[in-house]
């Protein structure tokens, strides 16, 4: 990775994260086109201009599924250990919100789990994982992992308004799913910790309002 590519995909994240996060949309739609455009399809047209990287460059790959399998374990282990300690003194589940369809019925849940769920940990795994992180991992090494969280982190807080809540568990699993694709190289466990947290995190948040 030469200093001209970093350059450049500097300049594209920035400018392309500054128009999404002002981009107006109106409707769950919307949003998903939106967000489809921004994190998938502008990156691969992105790469396919100027990176010229095949696609397993960016984790779309089964890669160390042993590290994978090991430092995801981990950090799940670590992020309920947090979850539970933002739970206990700090009120995070009484503060956490879930869609209230999805309290309706068993199927309803598995539904928003598995469709609208993995919709948004696949688009984030991609783009802060996939594209940002292992791009600029060349340059900068393992600080791209803290690097990714941090302009994700940034990213929610511009965009957040009153539901930031929604996206604390993304924001928590960050740093670690970012650790997992740098260890197996792969976004398939860095994305499966990810779902799983949130799977348990919304299957807790119904158990307590019912």
């Amino acid at each position: 990775m030469n200093t001209k590519e970093i350059i450049l995909t500097s300049f594209f994240v920035l400018v392309s994260l500054f128009v999404y996060a002002f981009f107006p949309v109106n409707g769950y739609f919307q949003q998903i086109f939106g967000m489809t455009i921004f994190f998938v399809i502008l990156p691969l047209l992105f790469n396919k201009i100027f990176l010229k990287r095949k696609l397993i460059f960016f984790g779309i790959d089964k890669g160390n599924w042993k590290q994978g399998i090991i430092w995801g374990a981990i950090s799940l282990l670590i992020i309920c250990l947090i979850f539970f300690v933002f739970s206990e003194y700090f009120g995070f589940l009484q503060k956490y919100t879930i869609p209230v369809f999805i309290t309706k019925s068993f199927v309803n849940f598995l539904f928003y789990e598995f469709v609208v769920t993995v919709f948004f940990v696949v688009l984030y795994e991609f783009y802060f994982r996939g594209f940002l992180q292992f791009v600029f991992e060349q340059k900068i090494g393992y600080l791209a992992i803290i690097l990714q969280a941090f302009v994700f982190f940034v990213l929610v807080l511009s965009i957040g308004g009153g539901t930031i809540y929604a996206f604390v568990p993304y924001i928590v699993c960050a740093p670690f799913a970012g650790f997992v694709a740098y260890k197996s190289r792969s976004i398939l466990y860095s994305g499966l910790v990810q779902f799983i947290v949130l799977f348990v995190l919304n299957l807790t948040i119904i158990k307590l309002v019912k």
